[in-house]
């Protein structure tokens, strides 16, 4: 394989965000009378979005569900510069990255109204090669559409490309795709359904495995 760029899922991957996602959760809990999530439980449902979070923690008016959302998109707004920050390892990752001209981008199934200016906050936005959001496309991932439209932005063909990511969702999407694949178990694993036998299933399908985001560059440097 010869690799010519690297496509990092955003929340638990590229970025911490949980503390901060975590506060607007509650937050939207608290104003409707509903009890505070831990850091935890919020982290383990971060790959499902706030909807996902919310259906299975709580049992909603259906009629109440769309208003929540909106509560939490409308509040995580305020606070999502607050705890959030680039996980050690992963700015000396993307210098090497560009001394070795190989590009790096960010596919996430998070909406464009955060993705962007999270990523130009901690100025990483101008640096990445391409941006694929979670409204990019009419599907999210594990659908390959965005993969397939950050490879067809980078103008590289998905077999030149590793794909990096903490769920389950990343790496059928990259599977899909036609990506080489690298879980990263640092971040938000979900415990509530990636028992023993579903992780073990993802984490063999996924060529690669990294404790660490440093951990990548000796995978980058084989290829």
């Amino acid at each position: 394989m010869n690799l010519k760029a690297v496509l990092f899922d955003l929340d638990g991957t590229l970025l911490d965000t949980a503390a901060d996602i975590a506060i607007a959760i509650n937050t939207t809990l608290e104003c409707y009378g509903h009890r505070k999530l831990s850091l935890k439980t919020v982290s383990e449902g971060i790959s499902h979005g706030a909807a996902g979070i919310f259906s299975r923690h709580l049992d909603i008016d259906p009629n109440k569900h769309q208003e929540l959302i909106n509560h939490f998109m409308d509040t995580y707004q305020q606070c999502q510069f607050h705890n959030t920050h680039i996980y050690d390892g992963i700015k000396p990752l993307l210098a090497f990255l560009k001394e070795s001209n190989i590009k790096w981008g960010v596919v996430t199934n998070k909406s464009e109204r955060f993705t962007l200016p999270i990523l130009k906050k901690v100025n990483l936005l101008h640096s990445a090669a391409c941006v694929v959001s979670g409204d990019s496309t009419a599907y999210r991932k594990p659908h390959p559409a965005p993969v397939l439209l950050a490879c067809e932005q980078l103008n590289i063909k998905p077999q030149h490309i590793l794909l990096v990511g903490d769920h389950e969702k990343d790496i059928k999407a990259g599977h899909a795709a036609g990506t080489c694949t690298a879980f990263a178990k640092y971040g938000y694993i979900d415990n509530m359904i990636d028992n023993i036998n579903s992780e073990q299933k993802f984490l063999t399908a996924a060529k690669h495995t990294i404790q660490q985001p440093i951990q990548l560059l000796d995978i980058i440097k084989k290829y």
